[in-house]
């Protein structure tokens, strides 16, 4: 998945990204020697479920990214120079900040696992040193780049807390995050010139050297993709595509950090996020389809939550309107159908008992842990 989607965006042109996928079902019986096709449509499920498989198999391979210190984001390995399936690793960045592209051109969220305050940040500006001043990010989000990539306990962090604190950190005590041969280049001025104003930028220097050392072509790789899916040059007799300016609508660490989901699926949360037809509600037989269904939902292991979560939305987190649950009015549909263009399940009607509705709910999960689209 991850050198077949590669392959893909990477070849494009950059205004096909932005439309709607082009989807053949193929029948798996093959009649006279050849199969059967059938033209599928895409209302944004299947641009949704491409974009999810491609960071999970992304995550299967950890030869270019691996947890980082704050033990919750991948970031790019230092130095990778492995290659997928004769894919280079180039190439598998790019990729990467293609897909981010797109996931926040759809409307779409990136899971915090998969993207932080500090790599968006990177991606709209490139900025660290002297971010603050350029209005990029504030000082506290300095502080929080440097707990997620340095640590909580780093000297780089405690320099951050004192100045945070009011108190200048000495020179001798920020140097010791530098190499030998790098300190007389980041030493700003004489010792009589050390102020606050010269601690906070070379914090914010050491971060951006620590950081990218090993990173830059990685990150920079990204970057690349992330940008050029953004911008179209026209070509004669064209109309010019208006494409979504991303870098104006996430101006700032506060807007970007929207884009960003934090939370896990829980529980309680999938339940709330339920909705269904008042119309629906005040039918006997659908209102008690519907409060079964939560029922199960609280009976379930904590495993099957998010697999639902992603059988009816082609997501990893559960949308901000919620889930749709709808009914099923022909007798003959006995298994629920994922509607994930809609964030809708439809279930059918005329179950006669949570029992039964336990048991076709178990159905759509096993298919859904098989990767199957038998239901949707």
């Amino acid at each position: 998945c991850v050198k077949d989607v590669t392959d893909q965006v990477l070849k494009k042109k950059i205004c096909k990204l932005y439309c709607p996928m082009n989807v053949k079902y193929v029948d798996e019986q093959i009649t006279k020697g050849r199969k059967k096709y059938q033209a599928g449509v895409d209302a944004g499920g299947l641009t949704k479920d491409l974009i999810t498989r491609f960071f999970e198999k992304l995550e299967e391979s950890d030869e270019l990214f691996k947890i980082g210190p704050d033990d919750k984001t991948f970031l790019p390995r230092p130095r990778a120079i492995v290659k997928i399936d004769s894919t280079c690793a180039h190439e598998v960045y790019k990729a990467v900040g293609r897909m981010y592209h797109l996931t926040l051109v759809n409307g779409l969220k990136i899971p915090h696992k998969w993207m932080s305050g500090f790599l968006l940040d990177f991606l709209m500006s490139r900025e660290m040193e002297n971010a603050g001043k350029k209005g990029n990010k504030s000082w506290s989000d300095l502080g929080e780049d440097i707990k997620e990539l340095q640590g909580s306990s780093s000297n780089l962090y405690l320099a951050w807390h004192n100045c945070n604190m009011g108190q200048v950190p000495s020179w001798d005590f920020l140097s010791e995050e530098l190499p030998d041969d790098k300190r007389a280049v980041f030493r700003s001025g004489g010792s009589d010139a050390w102020s606050m104003d010269i601690a906070k930028s070379t914090i914010g220097r050491i971060l951006h050297y620590r950081f990218f050392k090993d990173r830059e072509a990685a990150l920079n790789s990204m970057r690349e993709g992330f940008l050029l899916a953004g911008s179209v040059p026209k070509t004669s007799g064209e109309e010019p595509i208006n494409l979504v300016p991303i870098l104006q609508t996430l101006p700032n660490r506060e807007l970007r950090m929207k884009a960003i989901v934090h939370n896990k699926i829980s529980r309680s949360g999938l339940v709330n996020a339920l909705k269904c037809q008042q119309s629906d509600l005040l039918e006997t037989n659908k209102g008690n389809i519907f409060n079964w269904l939560k029922r199960v939902i609280n009976e379930w292991p904590e495993e099957n939550i998010p697999i639902f979560a992603r059988f009816v939305t082609s997501q990893p987190y559960i949308p901000e309107d919620g889930l749709q649950v709808e009914f099923w009015e022909d007798p003959f549909h006995l298994l629920p159908l994922a509607r994930t263009c809609f964030n809708s399940i439809r279930l059918p009607s005329k179950l006669g008992s949570i029992s039964k509705l336990r048991e076709v709910l178990e159905m759509a999960l096993t298919e859904a842990k098989h990767d199957s689209y038998a239901f949707a």
